[in-house]
């Protein structure tokens, strides 16, 4: 996540990062010189420079949200949104909706730093899902996918589909996905 924010200059921007349990992805965004963040989620993460906002708060009102922000981040949130793993209903799609919620929010031409697992299609109830030829491609519906990175990869990477064939069920390669909203 650290080198995609640093590829695409946030300096100045405004974002929404739909958290984890530690403020990971929005410090890395203020040191990437983003200038606010609305950090959405279970736990509350307040500083001069970042709000907060649970999740159920930002659903009921997303729609004052929406083309609000320059960027939005997501560093293994989606992938286990709707699997009941946080205490969130059953839902097939709801990494789905969570997706076209937060793209709701994105100014268009805004980007989104989707830091997810990439293999095989599979779910691994009620962990997470792997994103794969079938999913992957209508979870980023709507977005021009720009650039790839991994954890130790300064500049962006190529996934290519024989990679993730190569993979053996349920093996995966976490990468952060940079798309631009259409």
């Amino acid at each position: 996540m650290h080198y995609a924010m640093r590829n695409f200059y946030l300096t100045g921007k405004r974002g929404l990062v739909l958290a984890g349990d530690h403020p990971i992805v929005e410090v890395q965004a203020i040191q990437n010189g983003a200038s606010r963040i609305l950090s959405i989620g279970q736990t509350p993460h307040e500083t001069n420079d970042i709000s907060s906002l649970s999740l159920v708060e930002f659903a009921e009102n997303h729609r004052r949200y929406n083309q609000a922000f320059d960027f939005v981040a997501t560093y293994g949130i989606i992938e286990t949104v709707g699997l009941g793993r946080y205490g969130d209903v059953l839902d097939a799609f709801g990494d789905l909706q969570m997706m076209a919620m937060l793209g709701c929010s994105l100014k268009k031409g805004g980007l989104f730093f989707l830091g997810t697992t990439i293999g095989r299609d599979a779910v691994i109830f009620n962990q997470n899902r792997i994103y794969g030829h079938a999913r992957l491609p209508m979870l980023i519906s709507g977005f021009e996918w720009i650039a790839t990175f991994s954890e130790d990869s300064e500049t962006s990477i190529e996934i290519t589909g024989p990679e993730i064939d190569r993979l053996h069920k349920f093996d995966n390669l976490k990468r952060t996905l940079v798309l631009r909203k259409l």
